[in-house]
């Protein structure tokens, strides 16, 4: 019974150890950053925010993700699916895309994405 009580107290102070030093810490995320667009979006007024998100999250622009939307509820889901993703900057153009994005920001949806406008 002593052996078997030693073990126990040993296994309790291996686990109390690793309790007290924690997890591996986790890494930085990396940036990402998405566009959401209106349809009817003339192609310059896209790349223009392409350019914007890519300078201001720190993604090369050809990895800025692009999602275009056919209106106010397609806006809507799919800034929605974006706060989940937890990127850096998601970012609104065309006149759907933007109030989407301003209404996610207001809700807090993921308070460390940077929520921006563009026109």
């Amino acid at each position: 019974m002593t052996v078997l009580a030693g073990l126990a107290a040993s296994a309790g102070l291996v686990t109390a150890a690793w309790a007290a030093t924690g997890p591996e810490p986790d890494r930085a995320p990396r940036p990402a950053a998405a566009v959401v667009a209106d349809l009817g979006l003339e192609s310059g007024a896209l790349q223009r925010a392409v350019t914007s998100v890519g300078a201001r999250s720190g993604v090369d622009p050809a990895s800025v993700q692009v999602r275009r939307i056919g209106g106010a509820p397609e806006a809507t889901a799919q800034v929605s699916a974006l706060a989940s993703e937890h990127l850096t900057v998601v970012a609104g153009v065309g006149e759907s895309a933007r109030a989407a994005v301003l209404q996610a920001e207001g809700a807090e949806l993921a308070p460390s994405t940077a929520w921006i406008t563009v026109r």
